[in-house]
């Protein structure tokens, strides 16, 4: 059966796999022809010699993205068979990977390998197709690699990027599309219309920044039929008064959706696909990020922009130990000592999961819906410039009574920071009592060392009188405590 046969008897089905099979021949034909402008045209002997090698880095580079792992394998495998000794060299791209690793620096990600690779597959399906999907399960790094990206391509090709992030489920279609009064035929535009026109106008040189339109959300046929003109060679948008939007060429039109149940092959076809599987992002990936940010923001600031907390850090004159924040001072010495051995992190992760299973199914998840572990964390930070340094040890450490008294001297001075901190006045009472019993211990161990029974009177009138000024100086320190007036300066 020819391909008129099958228009004559208007199969659907087998056309739209066709047009599928022509549009995936057509984006590896231009990927190879792209790849080939890359040799010197002078030397017509050489590119004859390097055809086949850049056909399977087209084919490859046009198929790998959108394939499973466990696909991956097989596809090379294939073209094993079909070219023989010939090897895939895979695009380096060393200037803009080292922009991508600059940047999560800087955003406090971890470059993973797997997880870079994905943000440079994302990057070469762009330059082939002007709409393309991102598909994969919640909490993949699918967000975070088009953020990456496109910040990358800023500082590697001197183009600002600009997101316009629209969510196509949480309105309907015709605030998404506009809407045509049927009384006066007056057309207004929707959130998509105003964005792609705002670009077309150019008013303040939007032709001019590379533009990206990403809907994250389910792709459903209800909205995303219309935009099928677009995708196409055509990227004309026909609105219902019969104007015509033609999309820039520094336009792309992303698509974030966990999976393709509901796409049709018309809309598949026309995009380009990037596979984000549940494997790019490592759990220790995700912990170091985590504790990263902790080491590096504020916890109450967290949601600030680490790009400028960064600038603004470096524009400070302190040292960088300065702007660690407090709440990382126990996680990060416990990161450092256990989780290289990978058993803390797995059963850290097994409860932590377990915690939040009806929130999330994923790990990256977990931490923002973990409302324990924020509360925690808020904790230590406000108990934390309190506790810090705490002089205990110089009680714990003495061997003479005049020690023990200067130790308490340290303890109550240092409790005078409570009144800048949101440490609880209760809490700090009982605080107080634990400080006393530990006194009492270690009194009697300075003194159990002493043979009171049998050393001069004047010199046991000295261990006696020290003993009551240190009494003294802790039941002066409880009263000033009880009494919420630790900010007074006395002099003993």
């Amino acid at each position: 059966m020819n391909l008129s046969d099958l228009l004559h008897r208007q199969d659907t089905t087998t056309i739209s796999k066709l047009h599928r099979i022509h549009n995936k021949v057509y984006e590896v034909l231009l990927r190879y022809l792209y790849l080939q402008t890359r040799f010197p045209t002078q030397n017509h002997t050489a590119v004859v010699l390097l055809l086949p090698q850049i056909l399977i880095q087209s084919v490859c580079e046009t198929l790998v993205p959108k394939l499973v792992a466990e696909d991956i394998p097989l596809l090379f495998s294939l073209l094993t068979d079909v070219f023989p000794g010939v090897g895939y060299n895979s695009a380096e791209m060393a200037g803009l990977r080292d922009a991508v690793k600059t940047v999560c620096a800087e955003m406090f990600l971890v470059a993973g390998e797997q997880w870079v690779q994905k943000v440079l597959q994302l990057y070469q399906i762009s330059q082939l197709n002007h709409g393309l999907m991102m598909v994969g399960p919640s909490g993949a790094g699918k967000t975070t690699a088009w953020r990456v990206l496109l910040r990358a391509l800023e500082r590697y090709e001197g183009v600002e990027g600009v997101a316009h992030l629209i969510d196509p489920k949480a309105i309907s279609k015709e605030a998404l599309y506009g809407t045509l009064d049927p009384n006066t035929r007056e057309w207004t535009d929707g959130l998509f219309t105003h964005v792609l026109r705002k670009i077309i106008d150019n008013v303040r040189g939007e032709i001019n920044k590379r533009q990206w339109i990403i809907f994250d959300g389910d792709v459903d046929p209800e909205w995303v039929e219309n935009l099928n003109s677009v995708l196409d060679d055509n990227k004309l948008l026909t609105l219902p008064n019969g104007e015509r939007l033609s999309l820039p060429p520094n336009v792309r039109i992303m698509f974030e959706v966990q999976d393709l149940r509901y796409a049709t092959l018309a809309t598949v076809s026309r995009c380009g696909m990037v596979w984000f599987s549940e494997d790019v992002l490592s759990t220790d990936m995700i912990f170091q990020h985590f504790l990263l940010r902790l080491r590096s923001l504020p916890l109450e600031d967290s949601d600030e922009d680490e790009h400028s907390y960064k600038k603004k850090i470096m524009g400070s004159d302190s040292s960088k130990d300065d702007h660690l924040s407090p709440t990382l001072q126990v996680l990060w010495l416990l990161y450092s000592l256990e989780f290289s051995s990978g058993e803390l992190l797995h059963q850290a992760t097994i409860s932590l999961m377990e915690v939040v299973t009806v929130l999330s199914d994923s790990l990256t998840k977990c931490f923002a819906c973990c409302v324990g572990l924020k509360q925690a964390l808020a904790t230590v930070n406000d108990y934390n410039p309190l506790m810090k340094d705490f002089p205990l040890n110089d009680l714990l450490a003495a061997t003479e009574l005049d020690k023990i008294r200067a130790a308490l001297h340290a303890i109550f001075g240092h409790l005078r920071k409570i009144r800048n901190t949101k440490y609880p006045i209760q809490r700090a009472l009982r605080l107080v009592e634990a400080i006393s019993r530990d006194l009492m211990a270690q009194l009697l161990k300075v003194l159990g060392t002493r043979r009171l029974m049998h050393i001069p009177f004047d010199e046991f009138e000295k261990v006696n009188f020290r003993s009551c000024h240190t009494f003294l100086t802790l039941n002066l320190y409880m009263f000033l405590q009880y009494n919420n007036v630790l900010s007074m300066d006395f002099v003993f």
